[in-house]
């Protein structure tokens, strides 16, 4: 009998475009508001202020739901130029929805929006003075090929940044809800013969990440480790939120409701876990932000 492969699966443009498509309502609702924390972060490090002229075009990848693209729209001089890309057509809507009204007057920002892959950005060489990419990097099939598009469409001395997942370990936010999947389908006898996908963690070494970075044509490069809370204050506020995304939800619709409980339950005892250490709830990112050659 053949043995099943164990070599994650990457998950591949059009999958990913599925996937964003459905989930795209869902975290702008459930996990942007925390992602923002973030995305604060990087426009401040990209030097994306009212009063600065030198960084005029703009380029949020990934845009999401839209949180990054309005932060930096609502940050940029008065005669910046932000382009906002997403793989998603689902999200650049939601993105294009939310930048409205600072598209018109008494804004009048200039915006963009590009529905197109990350891996093969459908710009002209040397665009951009900023790249702006929040949560993005980790999800994309390969990392590299997007550093190296970034560094292509980059002017020289130009600045990228990036957020991805941080270490598993300071990252319960992550890490409670698919445990709490992976006990429940065993004991409910639910067997999942897939093979796994690549884990968003894949990333999350500083050290590492910052020589990709390096090898793709950017000549500096700081990495760190930073902690961004989750908007659930306790448990039960915490389970609710996340019975919502599609992974919960499409296993829930299966189960009897005594099971919904059992699952409902054991989400909100590992959860209390954090809550009673006096701690937040969330997770840890791993940013970098690279100047080009």
């Amino acid at each position: 009998m053949q043995q099943q492969s164990t070599e994650p699966i990457i998950l591949g443009t059009e999958e990913l475009k599925k996937k964003w498509d459905e989930f795209s309502k869902i975290f702008q609702e459930l996990l942007e508001p925390s992602t923002n924390i973030t995305a604060y972060s990087l426009v401040s490090l990209l030097g994306i202020r009212e009063q600065n002229d030198k960084v005029l075009r703009i380029l949020d990848l990934g845009c999401g739901g839209g949180g990054g693209s309005y932060l930096i729209a609502s940050s940029m001089h008065k005669d910046g130029h932000l382009t906002s890309l997403d793989l998603s057509k689902e999200m650049i809507k939601l993105t294009e929805e939310k930048c409205q009204v600072l598209t018109q007057a008494p804004f009048n920002r200039k915006i963009d929006y590009v529905d197109a892959s990350a891996e093969e950005l459908p710009f002209e060489d040397e665009t951009f003075d900023a790249v702006f990419s929040n949560y993005c990097l980790h999800l994309v099939p390969n990392p590299d090929k997007v550093l190296s598009e970034v560094s292509r469409v980059l002017k020289k001395s130009g600045r990228a940044c990036f957020s991805v997942w941080g270490r598993p370990a300071n990252s319960p936010q992550f890490t409670v809800v698919p445990k709490v999947i992976m006990e429940c389908k065993k004991e409910w006898g639910m067997v999942d013969n897939k093979p796994p996908v690549r884990s968003p963690f894949h990333l999350h070494n500083r050290d590492q990440l910052r020589e990709r970075v390096l090898s793709r044509g950017f000549k500096t490069c700081l990495s760190w480790y930073q902690f961004q809370p989750f908007h659930a204050l306790n448990a039960k506020e915490f389970t609710e939120l996340n019975v919502g995304t599609p992974d919960i939800r499409n296993l829930l619709q299966t189960v009897s409701e005594e099971q919904v409980q059992q699952f409902k339950t054991k989400m909100e005892t590992y959860a209390d876990e954090i809550y009673q250490s006096n701690n937040p709830m969330g997770n840890e990112v791993t940013i970098v932000i690279a100047t080009k050659e």
